[in-house]
């Protein structure tokens, strides 16, 4: 699917998860896996732009080029820091959960280069 509806899926994902009745050790447990996974396929994608033998996730090379046209190398460095940053938000606890991931999200579409997100 396009990026659009992949946000769109995050973000049903993300209010699904913080509305559950799951306590809030197990919905951080599914929030770090989430970044975890994210965080690998973000690798990836720079791997994949530097021409690089080590992309972990060769079966997703088609959904990897279109994140690659999406994104240039240095926004995508930037979208690793800011994974670092939110991990960082989350571990302190003392923030809003929910707010953290919503700006990090939106820097995700700020930093694409296509604007039609």
């Amino acid at each position: 699917g396009d990026i659009s509806s992949n946000f769109r899926a995050i973000k049903l994902w993300l209010d699904t998860t913080i509305k559950s009745q799951h306590s809030l050790e197990q919905k951080q447990d599914l929030m770090q896996n989430r970044l975890n996974n994210l965080e690998l396929l973000l690798r990836d994608v720079v791997f994949f732009l530097v021409q690089s033998d080590y992309v972990v996730n060769q079966s997703y090379l088609p959904e990897l080029k279109l994140v690659a046209q999406k994104y240039s190398l240095p926004n995508l460095m930037s979208l690793l820091k800011r994974i670092s940053q939110l991990r960082a938000q989350l571990a302190a606890r003392s923030s809003n959960q929910q707010l953290c991931w919503e700006n990090f999200i939106l820097s995700i579409k700020q930093l694409s280069q296509i604007p039609s997100l």
